[in-house]
């Protein structure tokens, strides 16, 4: 099982989007544990991300205000949020009211949030940008990446099938957000507030800023992993050693920022999504 799982995130790099990355390689796991091959388990795969693509065809993208995300002529998937059930609803309306309340519609509040990312990128030093890159994923997704973590360090068995749900989980709940709050990137609020001498270190994702991709999935997979793998951690992908999955958690989340591409409470609302999920999930989620 170990093998088939790294050898589908292999096969998987540069192919698909996160959440839909998290569908496939979910349903791959679940059609192998049936005792079915792994060309059958490609095709669950598939087919569980052709019947949400299906589901998510005709939801457009509507621009509300000046201040909605509108840079992408393309936003990734921005009916995937209310296309799959989310497990912890209350959690999910806990999250969006909290990142409404800090991005409140107002030029005022959107430039104190500028004005804090661009006191932080003003001291942006070089280890920092080399995080950035460490964590870019863009091709391997940032839950590909940390699930070759988590198999490397000898994650329990019970706690796949747990952490691969909650991918799933963690890209609705990411994604609901996003398309909920539609916050600016960085580099769109500079735009639209006439600051136009600014490009950021790693690439703008065609997706809204708020919460955090990366950490969301890292605290989500901080949350089940830890004391579940050996210590200290290995990281096969970059290379590295880690002293612990909060240490991992961190430094991928705060890399968005040090990348340029998110304010700092993107993180932290994406920090306290995943690891919330992450316990809820623990407590609650049956085995299939």
């Amino acid at each position: 099982m170990i093998q088939n799982l790294k050898n589908i995130v292999a096969e998987l790099t540069g192919k698909l989007p996160p959440p839909f990355w998290a569908l496939y390689v979910y349903y791959f796991y679940l059609t192998l544990k049936e005792g079915k091959t792994y060309d059958e388990a490609k095709d669950a795969g598939q087919k569980e991300v052709d019947r949400i693509a299906l589901k998510i065809k005709y939801v457009e993208y509507s621009v509300d205000s000046k201040f909605d995300y509108s840079l992408p002529v393309n936003p990734v998937l921005p009916g995937f949020g209310v296309a799959y059930p989310f497990d912890a609803p209350l959690l999910l309306s806990e999250t969006t009211c909290n990142a409404e309340k800090i991005f409140n519609e107002n030029e005022k509040t959107q430039a104190s949030e500028l004005a804090a990312f661009d006191r932080f990128q003003s001291m942006l030093n070089q280890t920092q940008k080399e995080i950035a890159e460490y964590w870019d994923d863009s091709r391997i997704t940032p839950p590909g990446h940390l699930l070759l973590i988590a198999l490397e360090n000898d994650l329990e068995e019970s706690k796949i099938e747990v952490l691969l749900y909650g991918f799933v989980q963690a890209a609705v709940g990411c994604w609901a957000v996003k398309y909920s709050v539609k916050q600016k990137r960085p580099i769109e609020l500079k735009m639209l507030l006439k600051e136009k001498n600014f490009e950021p270190y790693i690439k703008t994702p065609a997706h809204p800023s708020c919460p955090s991709g990366h950490s969301t999935f890292s605290s989500l997979c901080a949350s089940i992993c830890a004391g579940n793998t050996k210590s200290p951690i290995y990281d096969p992908v970059g290379k590295k050693t880690f002293n612990s999955w909060a240490d991992i958690a961190n430094e991928a989340g705060m890399s968005r920022i040090y990348g340029g591409i998110h304010f700092l409470k993107d993180n932290e609302l994406g920090k306290m999504l995943g690891h919330n999920l992450g316990k809820y999930l623990l407590t609650n989620y049956v085995q299939k």
